[in-house]
């Protein structure tokens, strides 16, 4: 063999290897009876009749392949050795499973090797859950994500064919800044006009359905302390003390609507989120975020209708 055939793999060169795999000038000796349990592609192979000048090397033919030689190596790795994906579990970070996962779902998707792809699809899935059960479940268990690591899931998805994994994916890119998205040079343009359409749709839904009740809503009929002054004091005592001590929740009263027999000074007046405070929650949504602060919306000794927990 001659140094300009290529390199001999220090792991994956079998001296019983039937077929020679030539990736990036690094050779991989290995054996087509495995390859060929993993992959239609690769199945048969050494049975396929070569010409009397093919090229070869320690007696094998050599096939030369256009991948990536660590994503190769990753997928071989995940072939030879039955424990490869044990090391990674619930705890490791996006990161780790990214580093290990890319390159095999990448080239068991190109050469049809079906099990290692649905094994690196269903740990993907586990970080990246498309049932609202599997997204609460992923939110207390405190998991963190890395905004970098979130965007290649994305381009990732997009170049296997895994769209399972993209709701979540494009839901907690919702939560980068607007600045951030765009400024992005991994995603394309159509995934930041998807992220910034579903940041408006996810404030929405914030405002209407999950959380509506920060942000308009009537104190209880049952209440009798005079809600609307001592909200007012609340708000005024908010505002006074310093930025990091106001709740980012807090009520700001608004005109009350007089109904038909009632003075302009009633206490069934609504109240809403300040301005500042709304456009915070808009710059993030996040409808799927459990609501905890409930000692900040007790009006007169009461929850405000509508928002007593249950």
């Amino acid at each position: 063999m001659s140094e300009d055939q290529g390199t001999k793999h220090t792991s994956y060169y079998f001296t019983d290897g039937s077929i020679v795999l030539r990736v990036e000038n690094v050779l991989f000796k290995v054996h087509s009876s495995i390859l060929g349990r993993h992959s239609e592609v690769f199945r048969g192979m050494d049975e396929l009749p070569q010409p009397e000048d093919c090229e070869k090397v320690d007696g094998c033919p050599v096939v030369d392949l256009q991948d990536d030689v660590e994503e190769f190596t990753d997928t071989l790795g995940a072939i030879y050795d039955p424990f490869h994906f044990d090391a990674l579990d619930s705890k490791s970070s996006l990161n780790t499973l990214l580093n290990a996962l890319s390159g095999v779902l990448r080239i068991s998707t190109k050469y049809n090797m079906d099990q290692l792809r649905k094994k690196s699809i269903r740990l993907l899935e586990a970080k990246f859950p498309s049932t609202l059960d599997g997204c609460i479940a992923l939110l207390k268990s405190q998991f963190r994500y890395d905004s970098k690591d979130i965007v290649r899931i994305i381009t990732l998805a997009g170049s296997t064919n895994v769209p399972s994994v993209l709701p979540w994916a494009y839901y907690l890119c919702t939560h980068m800044s607007v600045d951030d998205i765009l400024k992005n040079t991994v995603l394309t343009w159509e995934d930041k006009a998807l992220c910034l359409a579903g940041k408006e749709k996810l404030w929405q839904a914030l405002m209407k359905h999950s959380h509506s009740f920060l942000f308009r809503f009537t104190p209880s009929p049952s209440c009798n302390g005079n809600c609307a002054h001592k909200m007012s004091m609340m708000l005024a005592s908010g505002q006074s003390s310093s930025s990091s001590n106001i709740n980012p929740y807090a009520l700001q009263p608004i005109a009350p609507s007089a109904a038909p027999g009632t003075s302009s000074g009633s206490t069934t007046g609504k109240f809403c989120l300040t301005w500042r405070d709304a456009e915070e929650l808009r710059t993030s949504p996040h409808p799927l975020e459990e609501y905890s602060d409930w000692e900040s919306i007790i009006v007169g000794g009461m929850f405000a209708r509508g928002v007593r927990p249950i």
